[in-house]
């Protein structure tokens, strides 16, 4: 059971540590842009830039990964290719193990319902 124990707490700290690289992303990002709409509103009218307007926007799912963090990693001069490549290959990696768990999944249950029948190996694969 100590595997179990050890895997469970990595998997929370790793996410721990992945909340606090996103929240921190955005909130650069939202900060970018309030400084940036400062910078265009020379006018005493700054009543439509607000950090909380830019913080409350909330950009998730798919907009999260796709364009906030691209943006990040264009900001990073030339070692952000390098950035973007294992960034986007996580991504490729955390769909394919999800889906692999779907699979799974769905072949378990078909298995264990008798739909599908099983086939015995009679030879091992080395």
């Amino acid at each position: 059971y100590k595997d179990a124990i050890i895997v469970s707490v990595a998997n929370s700290c790793t996410s721990l540590y992945a909340a606090v690289v996103v929240f921190s992303v955005v909130g650069y990002k939202a900060d970018l842009n309030y400084k940036s709409c400062l910078n265009q509103t020379i006018s005493a009218d700054h009543m439509n830039c607000s950090l909380d307007y830019f913080l409350s926007e909330g950009i998730s799912g798919r907009g999260l990964a796709f364009m906030t963090f691209t943006e990040i990693c264009a900001q990073f001069g030339s070692s952000g290719p390098f950035w973007s490549v294992i960034f986007f290959l996580m991504l490729l990696t955390l769909g394919l193990s999800s889906m692999f768990g779907y699979v799974e999944g769905a072949l378990t249950s078909l298995l264990d319902l008798h739909f599908i029948k099983k086939y015995k190996i009679r030879r091992e694969f080395v």
